[in-house]
């Protein structure tokens, strides 16, 4: 998408975002921490391994053709120090957003952004012509839907909720999305074998996406809404626009 499209996209998906939060009624409850300050850094020290982890993957999968059990392997790596922290730290897996509350309504809102995002593209975007047979769309699906939990999980799921927690929710959402843009720059210098300044732009445009990843996150509290848009968001990327 051009980036007045992104642009616009991203509002009116926050607005719809917004409406569909009022006529859903999510429940709302909220996740405590005895010393917020301490999660927050902890949530920005597991970051920090988390991209050492990712300079790992990313240097590997660059000489090697991986399939479909690398992914499941790579997003398990990358997500033990996370796993590791609720382990040790007593944490629920509620405070990351994986639980039963507003789970069927976190669905419907995702499918229903993605069926915006379909209608945007099928009026502003000229598709590439690039044909993939049904097979390989589903491996990218089963692959998108991967990396989407993954990546929303350790995201919006454990750090933005530990940063909302301590610095305040506008700072929380925030600095999440300009963390989760910096960290995908390592694997655009390393895989995509892009120069500085492109993996460095092209990181940062994530950010307005990651902004309405974290304010889907906000109204459903449950991690299935930001990660299932995340991962339709990726495949119709790749299948239609790239």
């Amino acid at each position: 998408m051009t980036n007045v499209i992104l642009f616009i996209f991203i509002f009116v998906a926050a607005i719809f975002v917004k409406i569909a939060a009022n006529i859903l009624k999510f429940d709302n409850y909220s996740i405590e921490f005895k010393n917020p300050r301490q999660n927050g850094l902890i949530g920005l020290g597991v970051m920090l391994i988390i991209v050492v982890i990712d300079i790992f993957n990313s240097s590997y999968t660059s000489k090697h053709i991986m399939g479909l059990e690398y992914t499941i392997i790579a997003a398990l790596l990358e997500l033990l120090p996370v796993i590791l922290v609720l382990y040790f730290h007593h944490d629920t897996i509620e405070s990351i957003g994986l639980t039963s509350k507003n789970l069927l309504r976190s669905i419907f809102l995702s499918l229903s952004l993605i069926a915006l995002l379909l209608l945007t593209v099928h009026f502003f975007v000229i598709p590439n012509g690039m044909y993939y047979p049904v097979s390989k769309k589903i491996s990218l699906l089963i692959n998108y839907l991967i990396v989407g939990f993954y990546e929303e999980i350790a995201f919006r799921g454990f750090l933005q909720t530990r940063l909302i927690a301590w610095l305040g929710q506008m700072k929380g959402v925030v600095l999440t999305a300009i963390i989760f843009s910096l960290i995908h720059i390592p694997s655009r210098l390393i895989y995509q074998q892009l120069n500085i300044m492109n993996a460095i732009t092209s990181s940062l445009v994530l950010i307005p996406f990651a902004l309405l990843f974290g304010y889907i996150m906000l109204k459903a509290k449950n991690i299935a809404a930001p990660a299932i848009f995340h991962a339709g968001l990726d495949l119709l990327d790749q299948v239609i626009i790239y």
